[in-house]
Protein backbone atom coordinates (compact mmCIF):
# COMPACT_ATOMS: atom_id res chain seq x y z
CA UNK A 1 0.00 0.00 0.00
CA UNK A 2 1.17 3.53 -0.78
CA UNK A 3 2.90 5.17 2.19
CA UNK A 4 1.26 8.52 1.45
CA UNK A 5 -2.18 6.92 1.73
CA UNK A 6 -1.27 5.23 5.02
CA UNK A 7 0.24 8.41 6.47
CA UNK A 8 -2.89 10.30 5.39
CA UNK A 9 -5.18 7.79 7.08
CA UNK A 10 -3.11 7.90 10.27
CA UNK A 11 -3.15 11.71 10.31
CA UNK A 12 -6.92 11.74 9.76
CA UNK A 13 -7.28 9.16 12.56
CA UNK A 14 -5.32 11.47 14.87
CA UNK A 15 -8.06 14.07 14.42
CA UNK A 16 -10.71 11.59 15.52
CA UNK A 17 -8.63 10.40 18.48
CA UNK A 18 -8.01 13.97 19.63
CA UNK A 19 -11.76 14.64 19.53
CA UNK A 20 -12.48 11.60 21.67
CA UNK A 21 -10.94 8.26 22.59
CA UNK A 22 -12.33 5.08 24.10
CA UNK A 23 -11.44 1.52 24.93
CA UNK A 24 -13.18 -1.77 24.09
CA UNK A 25 -15.60 -0.45 21.43
CA UNK A 26 -14.72 0.82 17.95
CA UNK A 27 -16.73 3.95 18.73
CA UNK A 28 -19.24 5.37 21.20
CA UNK A 29 -21.93 8.05 21.21
CA UNK A 30 -22.45 10.80 23.80
CA UNK A 31 -24.26 8.32 26.06
CA UNK A 32 -21.39 5.83 25.91
CA UNK A 33 -23.29 3.38 23.70
CA UNK A 34 -21.22 1.19 21.38
CA UNK A 35 -21.37 2.12 17.68
CA UNK A 36 -19.74 1.18 14.41
CA UNK A 37 -16.76 3.43 13.72
CA UNK A 38 -18.54 4.94 10.70
CA UNK A 39 -21.68 5.95 12.61
CA UNK A 40 -22.32 9.68 12.43
CA UNK A 41 -23.33 9.75 16.10
CA UNK A 42 -19.84 8.68 17.22
CA UNK A 43 -17.98 11.11 19.46
CA UNK A 44 -15.04 8.91 20.43
CA UNK A 45 -13.09 6.03 18.87
CA UNK A 46 -10.57 3.40 19.85
CA UNK A 47 -7.29 3.24 17.91
CA UNK A 48 -8.64 0.78 15.34
CA UNK A 49 -12.02 2.51 15.12
CA UNK A 50 -10.31 5.81 14.29
CA UNK A 51 -8.31 4.13 11.51
CA UNK A 52 -11.44 2.46 10.16
CA UNK A 53 -13.35 5.74 10.08
CA UNK A 54 -10.46 7.61 8.49
CA UNK A 55 -10.01 4.98 5.77
CA UNK A 56 -13.73 4.85 4.99
CA UNK A 57 -13.98 8.59 4.52
CA UNK A 58 -10.76 9.10 2.57
CA UNK A 59 -11.91 7.55 -0.71
CA UNK A 60 -9.30 4.82 -0.61
CA UNK A 61 -9.30 2.04 -3.19
CA UNK A 62 -9.41 -0.80 -0.68
CA UNK A 63 -10.40 0.50 2.76
CA UNK A 64 -10.07 -2.89 4.48
CA UNK A 65 -6.47 -3.34 3.30
CA UNK A 66 -5.62 0.26 4.17
CA UNK A 67 -6.93 -0.29 7.71
CA UNK A 68 -4.85 -3.44 8.16
CA UNK A 69 -1.74 -1.80 6.70
CA UNK A 70 -2.12 1.34 8.81
CA UNK A 71 -2.62 -0.74 11.96
CA UNK A 72 0.43 -2.77 10.94
CA UNK A 73 2.57 0.35 10.73
CA UNK A 74 1.48 1.40 14.23
CA UNK A 75 2.27 -2.12 15.50
CA UNK A 76 5.75 -1.88 13.92
CA UNK A 77 6.48 1.38 15.73
CA UNK A 78 5.18 -0.17 18.96
CA UNK A 79 7.39 -3.24 18.46
CA UNK A 80 4.37 -5.57 18.38
CA UNK A 81 4.94 -7.35 15.07
CA UNK A 82 5.49 -10.75 16.68
CA UNK A 83 2.28 -10.35 18.71
CA UNK A 84 0.44 -9.53 15.49
CA UNK A 85 1.56 -12.72 13.80
CA UNK A 86 0.48 -14.72 16.83
CA UNK A 87 -2.93 -12.99 16.94
CA UNK A 88 -3.44 -13.22 13.21
CA UNK A 89 -4.02 -9.52 12.51
CA UNK A 90 -2.61 -6.11 13.17
CA UNK A 91 -6.07 -4.80 14.07
CA UNK A 92 -6.44 -7.34 16.87
CA UNK A 93 -3.00 -6.50 18.27
CA UNK A 94 -3.61 -2.76 18.15
CA UNK A 95 -7.02 -3.20 19.81
CA UNK A 96 -5.43 -5.13 22.66
CA UNK A 97 -2.78 -2.44 23.11
CA UNK A 98 -5.42 0.32 23.04
CA UNK A 99 -7.65 -1.45 25.56
CA UNK A 100 -5.09 -1.86 28.34
CA UNK A 101 -6.35 -0.17 31.52
CA UNK A 102 -3.18 1.91 31.86
CA UNK A 103 -3.39 3.26 28.29
CA UNK A 104 -4.15 6.97 27.86
CA UNK A 105 -5.56 9.04 25.03
CA UNK A 106 -2.31 11.02 24.93
CA UNK A 107 -0.27 7.84 24.38
CA UNK A 108 -2.52 6.71 21.55
CA UNK A 109 -2.43 10.09 19.82
CA UNK A 110 1.36 10.32 20.23
CA UNK A 111 2.05 6.90 18.70
CA UNK A 112 -0.23 7.67 15.77
CA UNK A 113 1.56 10.97 15.14
CA UNK A 114 4.96 9.26 15.37
CA UNK A 115 3.89 6.47 13.03
CA UNK A 116 2.52 8.93 10.46
CA UNK A 117 5.89 10.70 10.46
CA UNK A 118 7.80 7.42 10.10
CA UNK A 119 5.57 6.18 7.29
CA UNK A 120 5.58 9.55 5.56
CA UNK A 121 9.38 9.62 5.53
CA UNK A 122 9.81 12.38 8.10
CA UNK A 123 10.58 10.15 11.07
Amino acid sequence: MNNDVIAGVLNKAVGYLERGWCRVDFARDVLGQSLYSSDGRAVCWCAVGAVQRAALFMDTYNAHQVVEDACGEVCKVLGLIKDSYLRGSFQSTLSSWNDKPERTQEEVVAIFKKTALVVGGDG
